[in-house]
């Protein structure tokens, strides 16, 4: 009988030293603390950091200006004041632009923009690629597709790929700027990777 009391005593003092020494979960430093959840910071998506550019910062980049063709290029041609036989004449490269963009280019040029005449080696030739049915599939199709050019020289006398205006049938039209999709300082990017791989060299991105 009394080694029975002994070994209950020894197995109570066990009972009670394994209670003591183990701890709840998530209160490590004092009692009644919990610590907070453990969350994974998972990095920004091409596609979420390319959009950040185009709805906020692209005026922030030091030497690109960047659009969407199929997104904010919209499918209306800039209509004109001149009739033949009784019908408007409408601008078969020139194409309205979406609120956003409009806003953007005013402030890169200074001046109201509505609307982009795409042309081709140099702001005064036509692009048959870039103008028609031509210029309105690539708009369909266009929703990965970037266009990039060079801002850091259109503000140049000898600026031949950006226009801060237009002239079509002999008539100036200051809401729509010219862009020469043809030259070298004008990049057209098929995907999200290729345009984020152009945006790099820009020296706000360093």
């Amino acid at each position: 009988m009394g080694g029975f009391v002994v070994y209950k005593l020894v197995q109570g003092k066990r009972v009670e030293e394994t209670s003591s020494n183990q701890k709840p979960a998530g209160n490590n430093d004092k009692p009644g603390q919990i610590s907070p959840p453990q969350t994974d910071l998972s990095a920004p998506s091409k596609e979420e950091e390319l959009e950040k550019y185009l709805l906020e910062k692209r005026l922030d980049l030091k030497k690109y200006f960047v659009f969407n063709l199929g997104q904010e290029v919209k499918p209306e041609k800039v209509k004109t004041n001149l009739l033949v036989n009784g019908r408007q004449v409408n601008m078969d490269n020139g194409r309205l632009i979406t609120p956003s963009l409009s806003n953007h280019l005013t402030k890169l040029t200074g001046t109201t923009k509505e609307a982009i005449c795409f042309l081709g080696k140099d702001t005064k030739t036509i692009s048959d690629e870039w103008s028609g049915e031509n210029l309105d599939q690539k708009i369909r199709s266009g929703e990965q597709c970037y266009i990039i050019f060079d801002k850091t020289k259109i503000n140049s006398d000898t600026c031949n790929y950006f226009a801060k205006e237009t002239g079509a049938f002999g008539t100036s039209f200051p809401t729509v700027c010219a862009l020469a999709m043809e030259d070298r300082n004008v990049f057209i990017a098929h995907d999200k990777e290729e345009a984020l791989d152009i945006l790099a060299k820009d020296p706000a991105t360093k």
